[in-house]
C-alpha cells in the first residue's frame, strides 16, 4: 500500500496533499501545544494558584466587610437609643426608676443580640458610675473587668475631637461561665454627639462563627490563611493541608513588614518562612486596618506542576503516536476512493501532465462542474427552495434586524427569495398587542392576522415604499418599511400605521401600540431602528395602551431618580400610624408633582417610584411588629398586584388603598386597657412590697385569674411579675443600706424577704454583688 500512496503522490493528486497537509498539520499542534504545556505549567499553575486565592481572600474580605459594616449600623443605632442615652446621663440614684432603666437597657440589648445572630454579647459601660450591663445582667464595673472581662477598660478621652468610631480590640479571651472562650471585640464610645465619651459599648463576635467566613473550599491545597491587625496581631486564622501552620512571631513581623512596605491594597510575594518558601497571596479591607493573607508552600505547587509535565509529556507521546497511526489507516481507507476518482478524471480527459498548469482542470474543479451539472439537472431542489420562501424570508427578516445583514446580501440574496426591497432607506414600527394575541381568531372565518396586515399593506403600497411583514413571540408584529429616498414621504409610515390600528379597532375591536424608530439608512442601520422602536414602546405606561409613539417623541435617558426622600418616607409612615388620610393622601400626590415630568420622560421611573412606596409600606407594617400577612393574607403579593397596574393612575389609587388598609389595622390593634393595668399593679406592689406579696394577692384584688394576670403583665412590661417585684424590693434595699446602718437582716425584713439568706441571693443575682458589698462600695 505503501507503494501505491507514493504513487498516487508522484500522480500529483490534490486529495493526496491535502490528506498530507492535515496530516502534519494535525502531528504539528499535538507537539506545539504538548511542548508548550510541559514549558510553561509551573507558570501557569502559579498564576492560577495567586489568582484563586485572590478571588477566594477577596470574597472572605467582602464577606467580613459586609458585618462589620452592618455590625457599624447596629452600634450606631444602640448608641442613639433614648433608653442608652437616658441611663448615660442618668445619676446612681439606687431608685426603682434607674433599676427600671438599667432592666430596659438589659432588654433592649437582649433584643438587639436576638435579632443579630452573630452577636455573642453585648455590654455598656458608664463612666458616670462604676456600672457595666449587658444583655444578660448587670455588673460592678471592678467585677467585671476582673472577673467578666480581663483586659484595660476603653479609657474616657477628654478631648474634644473624641474619637466616636466602632474600634477592633482584635482577638481577645473572656469569661462565659466555667468556660473561656476567644471571641473578636469591637468598641464605641458613647453617645454619638456629645464632644466627650459618657460611656463605651463592648460587642463581641463568636471567633468560631466568625472564622466560618474564610474557610477555604479548596482543601487538596496545604495553605495558612489568616486575618492580621493593624499592630501585626493574629484576629483570625484557618488552616489547609498537613504542611501548613501559624508562622512564628519573628517571621510574621517581616511578613508584615514586607505587607506595609508594599503598601495597602492586594498583592503577592515569595517569602521564606520558617525555613520554607512560601507563596504569599493578601488584600486589605476596605472598612478597617485588616490585612487578609493566604501563605501556600511553593514547593507544593511544585510537586503538582512536576506531575502535570510528565503528564503532558506522556500525552503528547501518546497523541503524536496514535495520531500516526490513525492516519496511515486514513491513508489506506481513503485510497481506494481516490484512486477511483484519478482513474475517472484520466478517461474524462483530465490527465495528470496537465493537472495545474495546461489550462484544464484539476480534480476540483472538474467536481465542480459535476456538481452544477446535477443541480441544473434536478428541478426537485428548485421546487423545494420556492416551498419555503416564506421561511427563508422571515429568517432574512429577522437577521435585517438583528443587523446581520449587509447591503451586498441585500442585492444578491433578496430578489433569490423573491423579497423586494429596492430602496436604501429603512424604517421599523413595532405593532404590540393589547389584551390579545396572534394567534387568536379575529372573525369567524379564522382569518390570520399576518395575513390581514399583509392584505392592508398590499392595499396601501404605491410608489415610494415596500412594507413586510414578521412575526416576534406572540404579542409582537415587526413591519419593515422600505422608503424610497429619491422620493421622500415623511408622513407615509404614520398614516399607514394609523391606517392599520384603526382598522383592527373598528372592524375587530382590537388594539394595538405601535413603537416607530428613527429613518435609517442602509441595511446595516436597521437594528438601531428596530431598538428605537421597542424603546418606544417601553412608554405606553406614559402614553397610554393603543397609542402610536414615535421614539423621537420620548427623551434619551438621563441618569435620574426619583425624588423620595428619607425624610418624607418618615412622614408618609407617620401619617399612617396616626391615621391621618387626607394629609397624607395630599402628601402622595405632593411626590407624584415632584416626579411627573421625569416620568413622563422615563417610564422606568415610575415603577421605581411606586416600587419605593411599596417599600415604605411594608417598612411601616414591620414597625407596628405585624406582617403582610396579618393584614392582607397568606398568598398576598404586594409587588405583583401592583406591577398589575398597567396605568399611572391605577399604581396611585392602589398605593393610597394600601396605605389605608394599613392605617386601619393599626387603629384597631389599640387598646388603652394595656396601661391601666401596668398602672394599677405598680401601685399595689409600691404599697405592699414590704409585706408578703403573691401574684395570687394581686390577682384577686384586681378581680383577674393569676394566669392570665401573668401573660398580660409580662406581655405589657416585658419581664415576669417575681423580677419586678424583686427590682423594686432591691431598689428599696439600696436606699436603707446607703442610709442606714440597719444590719442587713433588718434591710432584709424591711424590704418583705423574710429569710437573710434570700435576700442576699436575690440582691446578688441583680447587682452583681452582695449586700455588704454594695454598702462598702457606696461609704468609700
Amino acid at each position: 500500500m505503501l507503494k501505491q500512496s507514493f504513487a498516487i503522490f508522484r500522480h500529483r493528486s490534490v486529495f493526496v496533499r491535502m490528506q498530507l497537509f492535515f496530516i502534519v498539520l494535525i502531528v504539528g499542534c499535538i507537539l506545539t501545544v504538548g511542548f508548550g504545556s510541559y514549558y510553561t505549567s509551573s507558570t501557569l499553575l502559579i498564576n492560577e494558584v495567586v489568582e484563586s486565592n485572590e478571588t477566594y481572600i477577596e470574597q472572605a474580605r467582602d464577606n467580613i466587610d459586609k458585618e462589620i459594616e452592618a455590625l457599624d449600623n447596629v452600634t450606631r443605632q444602640i448608641s442613639v437609643q433614648p433608653i442608652l442615652r437616658r441611663a448615660l446621663y442618668m445619676p446612681d440614684s439606687g431608685d426603682v426608676s434607674s433599676i427600671l432603666v438599667f432592666t430596659d437597657v438589659m432588654k433592649y440589648l437582649n433584643s438587639v443580640k436576638l435579632h443579630n445572630p452573630l452577636i455573642q454579647s453585648l455590654w455598656l459601660h458608664f463612666y458616670r458610675f462604676p456600672v457595666v450591663v449587658s444583655n444578660e445582667s448587670k455588673y460592678s464595673s471592678r467585677f467585671f473587668y476582673e472577673q467578666v472581662y480581663p483586659v484595660e477598660p476603653l479609657p474616657e478621652s477628654g478631648d474634644d475631637k473624641a474619637d466616636f468610631r466602632l474600634i477592633s480590640l482584635g482577638r481577645q479571651i473572656i469569661q462565659t461561665g466555667s468556660d473561656r472562650k476567644p471571641v473578636i471585640v469591637f468598641a464605641r464610645p458613647a453617645p454619638p454627639e456629645e464632644k466627650t465619651k459618657k460611656g463605651v459599648l463592648y460587642v463581641t463576635l463568636d471567633a468560631d462563627e466568625f472564622a466560618a467566613r474564610i474557610n477555604h473550599g479548596n482543601q487538596d491545597r496545604p495553605q495558612f490563611t489568616y486575618i492580621a491587625d493593624g499592630r501585626g496581631n493574629i484576629v483570625l486564622s484557618h488552616e489547609s493541608g498537613a504542611l501548613t501552620r501559624q508562622p512564628k512571631e519573628s517571621d510574621q513581623s517581616a511578613l508584615m513588614q514586607k505587607i506595609r512596605d508594599m503598601g495597602r491594597g492586594e498583592g503577592n510575594f515569595r517569602q521564606t518562612i520558617d525555613g520554607t518558601e512560601h507563596l504569599v497571596v493578601y488584600v486589605s479591607s476596605h472598612v478597617n486596618e485588616w490585612t487578609y493573607i493566604s501563605l501556600i508552600p511553593v514547593r507544593a505547587i511544585m510537586e503538582k506542576s512536576d506531575r502535570i509535565q510528565n503528564t503532558t509529556l506522556l500525552a503528547a507521546v501518546i497523541c503524536l503516536l496514535s495520531g500516526l497511526v490513525v492516519s496511515y489507516l486514513l491513508a489506506g481507507r481513503l485510497y481506494a476512493p481516490i484512486n477511483q476518482i484519478i482513474q475517472y478524471l484520466n478517461a474524462a480527459g483530465v490527465g495528470a501532465s496537465s493537472r495545474l498548469g495546461g489550462g484544464k482542470l484539476d480534480e476540483l474543479g472538474f467536481i465542480n462542474r459535476m456538481i452544477n451539472y446535477v443541480y441544473d439537472e434536478n428541478r426537485g431542489l428548485k421546487d423545494t427552495f420556492e416551498k419555503n420562501q416564506p421561511v427563508l424570508r422571515e429568517k432574512f427578516l429577522t437577521d435585517l434586524l438583528e443587523g446581520r445583514v449587509t447591503a451586498s446580501a441585500v442585492e444578491e440574496t433578496a430578489p433569490a427569495i423573491n423579497l423586494n426591497l429596492p430602496y436604501s432607506l429603512f424604517q421599523i414600527a413595532v405593532f404590540e398587542t393589547v389584551d390579545f394575541g396572534l394567534d387568536d381568531q379575529v372573525n369567524a372565518e379564522g382569518t390570520n392576522i399576518l395575513v390581514l396586515l399583509d392584505s392592508l399593506a398590499q392595499s396601501f403600497g404605491g410608489t415610494g415604499v415596500t412594507i413586510h411583514y414578521v412575526r416576534k413571540r406572540s404579542d409582537k408584529v415587526v413591519a419593515v418599511f422600505n422608503l424610497d429616498e429619491e422620493n421622500p414621504s415623511p408622513e407615509i409610515v404614520y398614516d399607514f400605521v394609523k391606517l392599520t390600528a384603526a382598522h383592527f379597532e373598528e372592524h375587530y375591536a382590537r388594539k394595538f401600540t405601535v413603537g416607530i424608530g428613527r429613518v435609517c439608512s442602509g441595511p446595516e442601520s436597521v437594528s438601531f431602528s428596530y431598538l428605537d422602536a421597542l424603546r418606544a414602546l417601553r412608554y405606553k405606561s406614559v402614553k397610554g395602551q393603543g397609542s402610536i409613539i414615535f421614539v423621537d417623541e420620548v427623551s434619551p435617558a438621563s441618569g435620574r431618580t426619583v425624588l423620595y426622600s428619607m425624610d418624607v418616607e418618615k412622614q408618609i409612615m407617620n401619617l399612617t400610624k396616626i391615621g391621618r388620610m387626607e394629609e397624607l393622601q395630599q402628601r402622595l400626590n405632593e411626590v407624584l408633582e415632584q416626579n411627573r415630568q421625569s416620568m413622563q420622560t422615563e417610564p422606568e421611573l415610575v415603577d421605581h417610584l411606586f416600587y419605593a412606596l411599596a417599600g415604605t409600606a411594608v417598612r411601616t407594617i414591620y414597625e407596628i411588629q405585624a406582617a403582610p400577612e396579618d393584614l392582607f393574607g397568606e398568598g398576598y403579593d404586594l409587588y405583583r398586584e401592583l406591577t398589575g397596574q398597567e396605568t399611572l393612575q391605577g399604581k396611585r389609587d392602589f398605593t393610597v388603598r394600601l396605605f389605608r388598609d394599613i392605617s386601619h389595622y393599626i387603629h384597631a390593634k389599640k387598646e388603652s386597657q394595656s396601661e391601666k393595668l401596668l398602672h394599677k399593679v405598680r401601685t399595689y406592689v409600691e404599697k405592699h412590697y414590704q409585706s408578703e406579696l403573691s401574684l395570687s394577692q394581686l390577682a384577686e384584688s384586681l378581680d383577674m385569674s393569676p394566669t392570665y394576670l401573668s401573660s398580660k403583665f409580662k406581655e405589657i412590661a416585658g419581664m415576669n411579675f417575681v423580677d419586678y417585684v424583686h427590682g423594686v424590693r432591691i431598689a428599696k434595699a439600696k436606699e436603707y443600706l446607703s442610709e442606714t446602718d440597719w444590719t442587713v437582716a433588718a434591710v432584709s425584713e424591711a424590704v418583705g424577704i423574710l429569710n437573710v439568706n434570700t435576700f442576699i441571693k436575690v440582691f446578688k443575682k441583680y447587682e452583681g454583688i452582695t449586700p455588704g458589698q454594695y454598702r462598702q462600695m457606696k461609704s468609700s
